[in-house]
């Protein structure tokens, strides 16, 4: 019933105000609260599967195929590679593209047709150089090479904006990235802008797998770089990749320790063995070197070392595994900057079982640079070192027997393509040399790639696309 006396309508407003003004202060509490809430916790936002794991999100684009990741700027979205329109003159195999919104503008990672035919791109300026956390990417912009583009003319770094050009920005590790519009127009500036948002963000991208006695694939090695030559840290690293048989996704199984740019991996038990000096590529000639055996397992994606191989200002060339035995070349520091050179370097050739123990010196020897393997037959280590620069090489070996070093035979000289008789003799000692090392290789199979199956660490026949190579007892 309403309010009879004005008394009655005075108190009435003074509540209904009271009221209002406390649903006012409730409100706005809750909505700040909620607020503050959503800018805390973003909603997820949807991805797009395409295919091969490879996912577009809102904001962040990955595939396990390529392993990069990058972010994917505003208005730009993820496009099917089976109805893309014909890629630019050179190009085929698109990876995958990206379409700005309302635009007809493209980027597209593909290969390159190798080699490109003649004269089907014409290099009109340059493009934008971009630097990434892990990459430098330079480019260039070209049209066709038609009767057309005859009209034009390089023009170093001022772009010309002309009808069908595109852009390709390449960096050292990874197929280009092209930029080019689907209806013949010229790119536009603001598709250009993002493009070099886009690569500004690439950065390398590796799920991780644990392997178990029922996985089946492959294994490789794979050195991921920093290339930024502006970065003030260095961020390389080394580690195994496994790719499952039938898929072409390749995963981290586990990093390898910095200083094990060796490139040469002794396998034996289900486990890989290497050895590590420190970080040698980020010291300088008179930093002092810190060597170790280590042993790596795959299936735990545990790293330990051999007990004993541990040592301070030294620096392992070669690690050779023989009769549940390691064998190792070593020295102070001074060896590891030795074989940058052009010289001999000594070292002394250490013993130590697999298990661990302390190392046994087995001989001196005036070649530092790789065992080549042990001949059973003549009970010996063949040890060699390698150099070579600007046409002249030199390659040295030595025999170790019964613990000391028996003979060093040199091989090298220098190519002149106007002395036949020379080059000839040069060729005859590279045979001998080819000979040598097949022999003391004889007990060694050497692989490229690592398969695993049935829990077990076996040779792959055949090519694989790892940098490094595996060496398996026969």
């Amino acid at each position: 019933m309403p309010p009879q006396n004005s008394d009655e309508k005075v108190s009435f407003w003074k509540q209904k105000t009271f009221w209002l003004l406390f649903l006012v202060v409730v409100f706005s509490t809750v909505y700040l609260l909620a607020n503050n809430f959503y800018q805390a916790v973003p909603p997820q936002s949807q991805s797009i599967e395409l295919s091969h794991s490879t996912s577009v999100a809102t904001s962040s684009y990955y595939t396990n195929i390529e392993n990069i990741k990058l972010t994917v700027p505003k208005r730009w979205t993820g496009e099917d590679t089976t109805k893309l329109p014909p890629l630019p003159v050179g190009f085929n195999k698109p990876i995958f593209a990206f379409q700005k919104v309302g635009t007809t503008c493209l980027i597209v990672e593909a290969k390159w047709i190798v080699p490109v035919p003649v004269a089907v791109q014409k290099q009109i300026s340059f493009a934008d150089r971009v630097y990434t956390d892990y990459a430098q990417f330079d480019g260039d912009w070209y049209v066709a090479s038609t009767s057309e583009a005859s009209q034009y003319s390089f023009s170093g770094g001022a772009r010309q904006h002309i009808p069908a050009d595109f852009r390709v920005s390449r960096d050292a590790r990874h197929d280009p990235f092209i930029l080019f519009t689907s209806d013949g127009s010229s790119v536009l500036d603001e598709c250009n802008d993002d493009f070099n948002t886009l690569l500004m963000t690439v950065e390398p991208y590796y799920e991780t797998v644990h392997l178990t006695p029922a996985s089946k694939g492959v294994l490789t090695t794979e050195k991921v770089w920093d290339d930024n030559t502006q970065g003030l840290v260095n961020k390389s690293y080394e580690h195994l990749l496994f790719t499952a048989d039938g898929s072409q996704e390749r995963r981290e199984v586990m990093r390898i320790p910095q200083g094990t740019w060796a490139e040469k991996f002794s396998v034996s038990g289900g486990k890989l063995y290497v050895p590590a000096n420190g970080n040698p590529y980020a010291q300088t000639i008179d930093s002092q070197l810190n060597a170790v055996i280590n042993v790596l397992d795959p299936f735990t994606g545990e790293m330990s070392e051999i007990p004993g191989t541990a040592k301070s200002d030294t620096y392992i060339s070669s690690l050779y595994l023989r009769g549940g035995d390691a064998y190792y070349l070593s020295n102070n520091s001074t060896l590891g900057w030795c074989l940058e050179g052009y010289h001999n370097c000594p070292a002394s050739l250490y013993s130590v079982p697999l298990g661990g123990g302390t190392p046994a010196l087995v001989a001196t020897t005036s070649v530092g640079g790789s065992i080549l393997g042990y001949v059973e037959s003549e009970g010996a280590f063949y040890i060699s070192q390698y150099w070579g620069d600007a046409g002249c090489s030199s390659t040295s070996i030595s025999k170790v027997i019964g613990g000391k070093e028996d003979s060093t035979k040199v091989y090298g000289g220098c190519y002149d393509e106007s002395n036949t008789q020379n080059n000839d003799a040069l060729k005859e000692m590279d045979q001998t040399v080819g000979a040598l090392t097949a022999k003391a290789e004889m007990s060694k199979l050497l692989a490229q790639g690592i398969q695993v199956e049935n829990g077990e660490l076996l040779p792959v026949t055949g090519i694989t696309t790892g940098y490094a190579s595996f060496y398996f007892d026969k």
